[in-house]
């Protein structure tokens, strides 16, 4: 147990836990044939076609996903610093014992007024220290950051391991990957006391990563030989030209 405070001790080397990802799907409330009526109703003002909507094709409507990404990080240091406690004795004081420590004072100082009102004692010890700190980084398809409690609140369906690479193809480039995502968070929390002195534990620990799966409909529209992209959000329904 002394060795533990032990302050010319060895440091201990930081500790880093990455939890595995998991994948989920928003839940979709847009099939297919929805998503089609949705861009029939709009395709002409979607393409500036006025009044020559029966022109407009819709050349191709596939499914893709979005992505949103949600990382919870965790940054615990235990260390020890040294510290000094300075306190008056009485004037006649010779002598303290202070732990193990014999600290003599020397001969009592002359009582009465404007004499000596006693002796400063020093004292040297050392503190453990816990400190340790928490936070949950979110970023939407955009790579924007956003409240992460937006995450918590989508319905949540849970994805196939390798959906990730089976699909590739549908899935939009991560803005905000959960490499980055996680650097982020350790640049944010991963802050060393500047007053450790001899470091007992360090661990950076990442115990969640998500990736969110925001499934949609990627729509080509052609007029005049022209094309429009569209995209059909499969959660809310709303029609975005891009």
């Amino acid at each position: 147990m002394s060795e533990d405070f032990n302050i010319k001790g060895p440091n201990s080397p930081l500790q880093e836990k990455i939890a595995n990802q998991r994948v989920y799907f928003i839940r979709k409330l847009v099939d297919r044939h929805q998503a089609q009526t949705l861009i029939e109703q709009k395709k002409g003002k979607l393409a500036k076609a006025g009044k020559n909507v029966n022109d407009v094709i819709i050349k191709s409507l596939e499914p893709g996903y979005n992505t949103y990404v949600r990382v919870r990080g965790e940054y615990r240091i235990v260390y020890l610093r040294k510290k000094h406690l300075s306190i008056t004795t009485a004037p006649n004081v010779i002598g303290a014992k202070v732990f193990d420590e014999i600290i003599d004072l020397g001969a009592p100082e002359p009582f009465g007024k404007g004499k000596s009102k006693g002796k400063t004692l020093t004292i040297d010890f050392v503190e453990k220290v816990l400190y340790q700190d928490e936070k949950e980084l979110a970023f939407n398809p955009d790579g924007k950051s956003i409240d992460p409690q937006e995450i918590v609140q989508m319905k949540l369906e849970d994805a196939p391991s390798d959906f990730l690479e089976t699909h590739k193809d549908q899935i939009s480039i991560l803005k905000v990957s959960p490499e980055l995502a996680i650097e982020k968070l350790r640049l944010s929390i991963m802050n060393r006391p500047t007053d450790a002195q001899r470091i007992l534990e360090e661990v950076f620990e990442v115990p969640l990563i998500q990736i969110i799966l925001s499934p949609v409909f990627n729509v080509v529209l052609e007029y005049k030989e022209t094309e429009h992209r569209v995209l059909v959000d499969a959660v809310s329904g709303k029609v975005t030209k891009i």
